[in-house]
């Protein structure tokens, strides 16, 4: 993408804000601007993982059924403008500028923070295009992201894992707290799986607001029937319908539960949005996952993951053993000094895989060689490397010479989007 050196500057500068969690601002913007957050019905998303899966489940079904969408994501892998969707594609470069150069002075006059003016142009890009249904996911936590000035129809907490704890807390049951409060009154529920103790708090935030508390997996059967780096074919037990078989680009036993408290979410807004089981087919058939077990065609097999915790981390390295348990992996890696490496690296010991660690793109990057140091700790082979170009062609060499089978590049989005920029790979 090639915004205008305005716009550019514009977003550069917002670093200055930092982050500040709160709602105070975005009041203060939506009311000077309309209240355009009220003009689409929405459906609030929050989770430590599989937030973005549903999402995009959720977006490409409703796109199939013929609603007019609006997909608001974070974060970006390459491009800002990756956030924003309506209608299934992102804003266009002049879309994008004349909606910040429209809104620049709201934003500025408020000190808006980085995602709250992402949130803010997302939510006036959904009002002005005229979005029926807006699938908008958080940033961090719930309760005091910038997205939780929504009214929503639904809304939907897909799994608890330990994050953020510096924002969130140190417990499970502190980190349910945070995220449990998008749950509205008038708007129902939804839950993936979560251990007892978190479910328990969203019981418990639920029975306050007076609203429905739906499991995901007591109102819809998803069952993987067989898997292979070409995605799954899945049987769905539909509440009072036939059983439907599906096939999706999405990989992993994480995805059947994301597809299951996706179509939760469908099944319980049936009279407002009502979705014909052919638009669920053809919706997950279509759904495209970037930097999600995303399989590019090289000539070799090369896949992208954004997996940058101990839960994520996990289910990949247990789907890549399922899928191909012979490969041996070359893995470029990259990740954050605010993540437990060890605990997220520890599901690889054991596997036949190499490590090249390389610095991500980010202030909070984690020096690569402080990576490789971890990763050796673990007894895991590691080699620190200067740059992405660098693991790059390194990767590939040692590709050709029979060394590995396999390349993986995982451990954060910045990591994922750096390599997909020197690649020149599109997200779609």
């Amino acid at each position: 993408m090639a915004f205008s050196r305005q716009t550019q500057a514009f977003l550069d500068g917002l670093g200055m804000f930092g982050w500040k969690l709160g709602l105070d601002r975005m009041w203060a913007m939506v009311r000077e601007l309309g209240m355009p957050q009220e003009r689409f019905a929405a459906i609030h998303i929050a989770g430590s993982n599989g937030k973005g899966s549903v999402a995009r489940i959720l977006e490409s079904v409703y796109l199939q059924q013929g609603y007019r969408v609006g997909l608001y994501t974070s974060p970006h892998l390459i491009s800002p403008d990756e956030r924003i969707r309506v209608n299934g594609r992102a804003l266009t470069d002049s879309e994008f500028d004349a909606l910040v150069s429209d809104l620049r002075p709201v934003l500025e006059r408020h000190q808006a923070t980085y995602f709250e003016t992402m949130t803010i142009l997302a939510f006036v890009a959904f009002a002005r295009s005229g979005v029926e249904l807006a699938i908008v996911e958080t940033g961090l936590g719930g309760r005091l992201d910038a997205t939780n000035i929504l009214q929503p129809r639904a809304t939907v907490i897909t799994s608890i894992s330990l994050e953020h704890r510096q924002y969130l807390g140190d417990t499970l049951e502190a980190i349910a707290t945070e995220k449990a409060g998008i749950i509205k009154s008038g708007a129902t529920c939804i839950v993936g799986d979560l251990e007892a103790g978190p479910l328990a708090v969203i019981t418990d935030a639920c029975q306050k607001q007076q609203v429905p508390l739906i499991l995901a997996r007591n109102r819809v059967r998803v069952e993987m029937q067989r898997r292979s780096f070409a995605g799954m074919q899945l049987t769905i037990l539909w509440p009072a319908e036939a059983l439907l078989v599906a096939q999706t680009r999405l990989l992993g036993r994480h995805q059947v539960a994301n597809v299951r408290t996706a179509l939760a979410t469908i099944a319980e807004l049936q009279s407002a949005f009502p979705v014909r089981l052919q638009a669920i087919a053809d919706g997950l058939a279509a759904v495209t996952l970037p930097g999600r077990m995303q399989v590019v065609q090289t000539g070799r097999l090369l896949v992208l993951d954004v997996a940058h915790n101990p839960a994520s981390m996990q289910v990949l390295v247990e789907t890549l053993k399922a899928v191909a348990p012979e490969k041996r992996w070359l893995v470029i890696l990259g990740a954050l000094q605010d993540k437990d490496v060890e605990a997220m690296m520890r599901p690889w010991q054991g596997m036949a895989a190499q490590f090249l660690c390389v610095r991500p793109p980010s202030e909070r990057a984690l020096d690569e060689y402080a990576l490789c140091e971890r990763l050796r700790r673990l007894d895991l082979q590691a080699e620190a490397l200067a740059s992405m170009q660098d693991a790059d062609s390194k990767a590939w060499r040692r590709l050709k010479a029979g060394l590995a089978d396999a390349l993986l590049v995982t451990g954060s989005h910045y990591t994922v989007g750096q390599f997909m920029r020197l690649k020149n790979i599109r997200v779609a």
